[in-house]
This record gives C-alpha cells, structure tokens and sequence, in this order.
C-alpha cells in the first residue's frame, strides 16, 4: 500500500524476519535488521534451494542478521549471498521460551480460555506447495489427533487437547474432526511463540518450530508419512533426516509407539543433543541485544 511504502521510506529502522525483495530502496541513514525466522529449519531456502527463482537484496541492503545458532549462521550465509555481519545472540522471538515464565503461559492459557490443569498437544505442520496462500485449507495428512490425545491421557492420567495451527499462509487445515471437543483450531492466533510456550507436547512435521521447541525441554516428534514426496517436489532438506537427533514417525502406528515409549526423565537430554546437532546460542537477551544495536546506530 502508499501508506507501508511511506513508512518504510521515513523509518530509521527497519526489523524483518522475511524478505524484502519488493523494496529497491534503502538510504544510508537507515537500519535494516533481518531476524529471519527459521534460523534451525531443515528446508533448504532461498538461493540454497532449487526451485528458488527470486533475487534477494539482503545482501546489498541489510545492516545486521540475527541468528541463534552456528546451523543458522551457515545458512544465512549460503541462502543469502550475506557477507556482512551477523550477531549470534539468539532469535529475539524465543527469548520467551528461553526465559520460561509461567506467569507468561498462565495468561496466554487464559488468553485462549484454556484451564490452568489441562495439558496442551500442538500440531504445527508446514506449508506444502500446493497450497494456494492464503486461499485453501492444508490436507490435514493422515494423522489422527484423537488417539495422540486419548493415548496422553492414558499413559499421564492428566486431561489433554490438542491445539491445531497450519501455517500463517493457508486459511487452515481441512478435515479437523469438529465434534471433538478437545480439539481447538488456533490458526487464527498470530504468536506462534505463545503457542510453543503453552504446549506440553509439539508435533510437527517440516517446520523450523521443532528447534525452537527443544529450548522448553518438552517432547516433541515429527510427523513425516509424506516425506519422499516432500522433499522430491516441495523441500530439498539441509540434511539427513535419520541422521538427525529427532524423533521421527513415518505413520500413524509408528506415532503412536513413539508417544508410548517416551520417558519424560530423558527429554532434557534428548533436547541438549537436538541444540549440540545446530550449535545452539540462544541467550535469552537477544532482544535486549538487537535493541542495544539499535541504539548504537542513532
């Protein structure tokens, strides 16, 4: 719109976490921060993936990168053509799951009308490319939540529900059992790190949100029945998936072996080798940091 192209011409700062390939032009006297938003991701991206076509101006127009680890600084090199300079501090949007206050989660718990007591499972899954953005619903890809959720209860003898987010891009997943009650739909909810925060348990399937989530030391497992068909026709992936740290279902039945064999006493340990596989640096103080950068630049 006029009005966004005035304020990015007239703002000092300018702090993204996507891209800005529609912008020609940066003065001098302007700050461009990047906090790009998959910093553990396992998708190959921009000039790192084959079916990029685009050009980045990053390389040319940005002052400062943001990452939160060595895995990450890699990247934004590669994926970037970015040569300038890179502040490993930390993503400032996971400052709040580094931090872990449960002050925080009670009022986002309230913020969605969730009980205090109930034990939350997200599903997170990615975007495929066959999505149109932002006008049709995801596959919801032949996972069954209920049983997840009636298998956490049995092995916890806590109450659960599952919270569903699809990626910001699609209006939402189709094929969500609405009779169920114990199912919510939080597409719509625009602070993924709230919801991350909140959750007991994340599954997902591609998403960058799996290396974020390991910062809670909670459990999580991806959910990958469509990968050979993902990675061929959606997503190259940076590395091996069964060289990784993660634990990975490649069906419904295999889910749920998984959810059942998990000792909650060893998910701190299987977390640490999660941030050991990328390098993790995250501080806590990342948006302290950027803001403090910020400032020196006045």
């Amino acid at each position: 719109s006029i009005i966004a192209i005035l304020e990015l011409a007239t703002a000092k700062y300018w702090v993204d976490n996507f891209n800005k390939n529609t912008i020609t032009y940066k003065s001098k006297k302007q700050v461009y921060i990047q906090t790009w938003h998959g910093d553990r991701g396992f998708k190959k991206i921009a000039y790192d993936s084959p079916f990029f076509t685009k050009k980045l101006i990053e390389s040319e127009i940005c002052d400062l990168f943001i990452s939160g680890s060595e895995y990450g600084e890699r990247k934004i090199r590669t994926a970037f053509k970015y040569s300038g300079e890179i502040m490993k501090t930390g993503c400032p949007r996971n400052d709040v799951l580094v931090k872990d206050n449960g002050r925080v989660r009670s009022l986002i718990k309230q913020k969605i009308n969730l009980s205090e007591n109930t034990c939350v499972l997200l599903y997170a899954p990615t975007l495929r490319r066959d999505v149109v953005e932002g006008h049709k619903l995801q596959s919801y890809n032949d996972i069954d939540l209920v049983e997840v959720i009636k298998t956490l209860e049995k092995m916890t003898k806590m109450k659960w529900l599952c919270l569903i987010r699809a990626h910001s891009a699609v209006d939402g997943l189709e094929g969500i059992p609405s009779s169920e009650i114990d199912i919510i739909d939080v597409t719509a909810y625009e602070d993924m790190s709230d919801l991350l925060l909140i959750s007991d348990f994340l599954i997902t399937d591609y998403s960058s949100s799996a290396g974020d989530f390991v910062l809670l030391n909670r459990p999580l497992v991806l959910f990958q029945p469509d990968r050979e068909n993902y990675n061929k026709y959606d997503r190259p992936f940076y590395f091996d998936m069964e060289q990784s740290p993660y634990m990975i279902a490649k069906n419904q039945e295999n889910l749920i072996e998984i959810v059942l064999k998990i000792d909650k006493e060893k998910i701190p340990r299987k977390c640490r080798e999660i941030h050991d596989f990328y390098g993790t640096v995250e501080t806590g103080e990342a948006s302290k940091n950027v803001v403090e950068y910020m400032l020196s630049k006045k």
